[in-house]
């Protein structure tokens, strides 16, 4: 088979010069990396952290300490935000704040009220705060980056509920998604973890079922949680302030702990 290619004639020849010459010129600018660690807790989305102290009175100030300048945190008060327990803030590649809570309610970065449904165990209504040992925590898929997923446990005075759920919030720190359960509606003992997937992509959210030995784990994939949760029934059955504690994974995600009140740490 022969490959023939025609001859632009004359007129053509000018008319394709012309768009060539006149075409506008779009310039490329290099992209500044935020961080060049490879160890996720030195990246800026780890710069800023919520805390507070805790007086039962929804005038208490708490504070946002940001890390960008390494080691040593500057800390900016923030008035009227009660805490107890679990507490979390998400910020994004940059290292800028993106939302925070207290387990029961949401701020974004300008300090705006984003969301009244979060669903960390409050006691069984005391709605103020969450009150669970770790109780909330945020992820974010690499392939959905505008996309930070808040999931909270429940907690031991409430019945172990709510059951394990999320909220979804965009990259400016709207809310898109309430309060909703994750597949199977699990009831979870105070502690959540989560670690990349073996694919290192996708990610894994796990915690101990409340009075059982399962271990549930749900896998977050570009598309969403993957129903069902995938089970493991290693764990030891917690109820009571035996379930007050948590879990953590390895940071090669290959061993996960758990420390619970009068159980010790178990691998």
């Amino acid at each position: 088979m022969r490959l023939i290619i025609p001859i632009p004639t004359k007129d053509q020849f000018i008319a394709l010069f012309f768009c060539l010459v006149t075409f506008p010129i779009v310039t490329v600018d290099a992209q500044t990396c935020a961080s060049n660690s490879r160890n996720p807790w030195e990246w800026p989305g780890a710069n800023n952290w919520f805390v507070g102290t805790f007086s039962g009175a929804n005038t208490q100030d708490a504070w946002m300490i940001n890390f960008d300048n390494g080691g040593v945190g500057s800390a900016t008060t923030i008035k009227n935000r009660a805490v107890y327990e679990g507490i979390v803030s998400i910020s994004n590649d940059q290292g800028a704040l993106v939302v925070y809570s207290n387990g029961r309610y949401a701020w974004d970065a300008a300090g705006n009220l984003v969301s009244t449904d979060v669903k960390e165990g409050n006691e069984g209504g005391f709605n103020l705060v969450g009150s669970a040992a770790q109780g909330i925590m945020a992820v974010r898929h690499p392939l959905t980056p505008n996309k930070y997923f808040m999931i909270t446990t429940g907690d031991v005075i409430g019945a172990y509920g709510p059951p394990v759920s999320y909220n979804l919030f965009d990259e400016n720190g709207v809310e898109v998604t309430g309060s909703t359960n994750l597949p199977g509606s699990v009831k979870s003992t105070e502690g959540i973890s989560a670690t990349l997937h073996e694919n290192g992509v996708d990610i894994w959210v796990t915690v101990l079922q409340a009075q059982s030995t399962t271990f549930h784990s749900w896998l977050l994939t570009c598309d969403g949680f993957v129903s069902p949760s995938v089970k493991s029934t290693v764990g030891q059955s917690l109820s009571g302030d035996q379930a007050r504690g948590g879990g953590a994974f390895s940071h090669d995600g290959t061993l996960y702990a758990t420390c619970y009140p009068t159980t010790g740490t178990k691998q």
